[in-house]
């Protein structure tokens, strides 16, 4: 409910010191510079010239759990592998907004974002798990989710991902974090909102224009009455008739 340029802490907890902290902030932008490390060594500069691109032209910050919100793209990131632990001293860090969750699920949908591809990293997955993918609607594309599984795609596609196929009423031992993993997204008042806390001016409008920018990239509907995604409290697709939409 306070939007700022820093970690958010969406599990709250006063057993842990500022050590600890420090230390788990260092390890989660580990995790994402690792994946940004990867996604640079995969991917195609069609894909990542417009967001390499993104961050040079709006002088964007990056995530770096050793540092404090420092302009300059390099700096220190570690990978573990079982009890190894391997550090990268000068590596290029990670964009500044990326998500992480489990059992994630959402119907399908398209977003704005501040510049046009995204990437999601499947990290961990239980096996023999059903469900969970990843659909691109607008293709008629199902990525069948697996371990180690990454996806770029642009959200301004149609896109969504199916339930996992498990419910509390089950009698078995599925854990809680059926599917795990992580995600480098931008909302379309990132690179605006990152501007006016840089220069210091106007922190209050900064954080008003964040809050606003988490509704507002979800396109409008179309109004036609028979879109069977266009529901009060799930999907809405913009003017243009939504391809899947069922007439």
């Amino acid at each position: 409910s306070h939007p700022a340029f820093h970690w958010s802490k969406n599990l709250r907890s006063s057993r842990h010191t500022a050590e600890f902290i420090k230390e788990h902030n260092f390890r989660l932008s580990s995790v994402f510079a690792l994946f940004w490390n990867l996604l640079k060594s995969h991917l195609p500069d069609e894909v990542l010239g417009p967001f390499e691109a993104y961050l040079v032209e709006n002088q964007m910050c990056r995530m770096d759990g050793d540092g404090e919100k420092a302009q300059k793209a390099r700096g220190i990131y570690m990978a573990e592998w079982g009890s190894e632990c391997v550090e990268f001293d000068n590596a290029e860090l990670a964009p500044p907004s990326g998500v992480a969750g489990c059992n994630y699920a959402r119907a399908i949908h398209r977003e704005k974002q501040g510049q046009k591809w995204a990437f999601s990293w499947t990290t961990s997955r239980r096996e023999g798990m059903a469900g969970g993918s990843f659909y691109q609607a607008i293709y008629g594309v199902k990525v069948l989710q697996a371990p180690n599984t990454m996806i770029a795609w642009m959200p301004e596609h149609d896109h969504g991902t199916s339930l996992l196929d498990w419910s509390p009423d089950k009698k078995d031992d599925v854990p809680p974090f059926a599917q795990a993993g992580i995600a480098l997204v931008t909302s379309t008042r990132l690179a605006s909102t990152w501007k006016k806390y840089l220069a210091g001016r106007n922190f209050a409008e900064a954080e008003a224009e964040w809050v606003a920018s988490m509704e507002a990239d979800v396109e409008e509907k179309c109004g036609d009455e028979l879109c069977t995604f266009c529901l009060e409290d799930g999907y809405e697709c913009n003017d243009d008739l939504c391809p899947i939409c069922i007439l």
